[in-house]
């Protein structure tokens, strides 16, 4: 990270007085930027930096006694650092601090921070069993947090995919475009090995025994619980039409996707991209970055507008026009004859490899067949039961109440995902914590980043603030005079303020303390 010399070396010290007490001073070390806090007699020092991609926290919003990230919205402690909720897991790196003739120095040297979770002992198997199934966001997420809040038994964790946990939503992005590589795709720096989780990859569960806390693995074993979470996410959908099984046709869901498309990605010229969602827009610009000519097909004129609505819509196919992504609106793919891709007004386009991008479908069939009740999704409350009461659902499959047990929602969002998978875990050691939580996503495209909080299946009026051309906006998605969803363009701060309103609708303050009806805080 380059050196901000706007921020004081706090390495050469710092008058006292220039710390106002419960606010962070933000400084540097060396090229490194960190905070220091005057709470109570005493006086910390802190990374800067988010523990999760490395946000700068000066730009973020202190609120109370957290301070939370302008780029995803992770949220920290002030006074310990320690990460509260997703998308961080790490706690912010502590520095050294001196007091002495009125003046604080911040020593270069780092102090080890502490785990934010306990080890089990060996006779973790005398103390219960909790069952993970999934290893995206939501399992990591819970099988992390079971640690942190001091669960000693064990957690199994059965996985279909190839890898231990990984970001996903990066896959499309940095990794695809080439800015990130395999070293900045772990979740955090706590390895699951380090968590004691036994992780099992490449392994299905074949069916639940709801009545016996059991379940049956695909190679013929069984396996007892106390407590299970369902966690199996989305499968991407397919084409069905000839050649869509051809090998140069791919869906980007997996680790092991996007590295055979990036096999493919290194001798093409050309590619196609079915489809309008995140995933192939987002794909779209980052193989554009690869100096790759793309083609992108879909079947509506205006991308996401039923999400985003169209003034966004339109700003999204503009950027990625104008770096070269060029569109075939209105259009679906007919068949597909080796290295072309024909269109069902008979055009036909030039592919070295097509990438499918057409949305994913919930994994929902192992609770459906378990008799656990489902609708688009496997049904829970506010507490992320499912319709068995030793099993919990969390992510990509879970339909939830949303603000109301009257609203149920389902939403694909990796914050989302993590932080039901950290609720999930609460309640499966008996907190019984209800699930107050407001979606949040980003994406990218190029120049062009935003953040969107809320959730609005249906709006009548969108209003727009700012010059989105100018990337500098507030977009809000209205239903009858109520405010749903707001979408922001270079307005970071705004976002995190906005979010805060939106917890606050919830009697939710949106880090790890939730407020009673009189006000009075208390520990979840």
């Amino acid at each position: 990270m380059p050196r901000d010399e706007t921020l004081v070396d706090l390495s050469n010290g710092l008058p006292l007085s220039s710390l106002e007490e419960g606010r962070p001073f933000f400084g540097r070390v060396e090229d490194a930027p960190v905070y220091v806090l005057s709470r109570k007699s005493s006086i910390v020092a802190y990374s800067a930096v988010c523990s999760h991609l490395g946000g700068p926290l000066q730009d973020g919003l202190v609120d109370g006694p957290y301070i939370r990230c302008p780029w995803h919205h992770a949220c920290f402690d002030l006074d310990s650092g320690k990460a509260l909720a997703a998308p961080a897991f790490n706690a912010l790196q502590r520095y050294g601090v001196e007091v002495r003739g009125g003046m604080v120095k911040v020593s270069k040297q780092r102090q080890v921070a502490k785990p934010q979770h306990a080890l089990p002992s060996r006779s973790a198997s005398d103390r219960g069993r909790f069952v993970i199934i999934g290893g995206g966001a939501a399992g990591f997420a819970a099988a992390h947090a079971l640690r942190a809040k001091d669960w000693r038994g064990r957690i199994l964790m059965y996985s279909g995919d190839g890898e231990a946990p990984y970001d996903r939503t990066l896959l499309t992005k940095d990794y695809l475009d080439g800015h990130f590589g395999d070293d900045r795709l772990e979740v955090a720096k706590n390895a699951l090995g380090k968590l004691d989780v036994d992780l099992e990859l490449r392994v299905n569960v074949e069916a639940l025994e709801p009545a016996n806390n059991a379940l049956h693995l695909a190679d013929g074993r069984r396996q007892i619980y106390d407590k299970l979470l369902l966690a199996t996410g989305s499968a991407p959908k397919r084409l069905d039409i000839s050649g869509a099984d051809g090998p140069n046709v791919f869906v980007l869901r997996t680790l092991a996707d996007c590295r055979r498309i990036l096999n493919a990605a290194s001798h093409a010229r050309r590619a196609v991209i079915v489809g309008g969602s995140f995933i192939g827009l987002e794909a779209a610009a980052s193989l554009t970055s690869r100096g790759i000519s793309v083609a992108v097909v879909v079947p509506q004129f205006h991308p996401m507008e039923k999400l985003l609505g169209r003034a966004l819509s339109d700003l999204i196919t503009q950027t990625l026009s104008a770096k070269g992504v060029e569109f075939h609106f209105g259009r679906k793919p007919a068949r597909i004859d080796g290295n072309l891709v024909m269109l069902d007004n008979g055009d036909s386009l030039e592919a070295d490899f097509t990438l499918v991008g057409i949305g994913v479908t919930p994994n929902i069939e192992l609770a459906r067949s378990a008799g656990i009740a489902v609708d688009e999704g496997v049904v829970v409350d506010k507490y992320l039961h499912t319709s068995d009461q030793n099993i919990y659902a969390a992510g990509d499959i879970a339909s939830w109440p949303y603000e109301s047990d009257r609203q149920r929602i389902r939403t694909e969002h990796w914050v989302v995902a993590q932080r039901q998978g950290q609720a999930a875990a609460a309640n499966m050691l008996g907190d019984e914590r209800p699930l107050r939580l407001v979606p949040f996503f980003w994406s990218k495209f190029f120049d062009l980043s935003f953040r969107y909080i809320g959730h609005a299946r249906t709006w009548n009026r969108v209003t727009v603030e700012g010059d989105l051309r100018r990337r500098d906006a507030v977009l809000r998605y209205s239903m009858d005079g109520r405010e749903a969803a707001v979408a922001t363009i270079g307005r970071d701060l705004d976002c995190l303020r906005l979010e805060r309103e939106f917890y606050a609708r919830l009697g939710e303050d949106g880090g790890e303390r939730i407020r009673r009806p009189n006000g009075r805080r208390i520990a979840s």
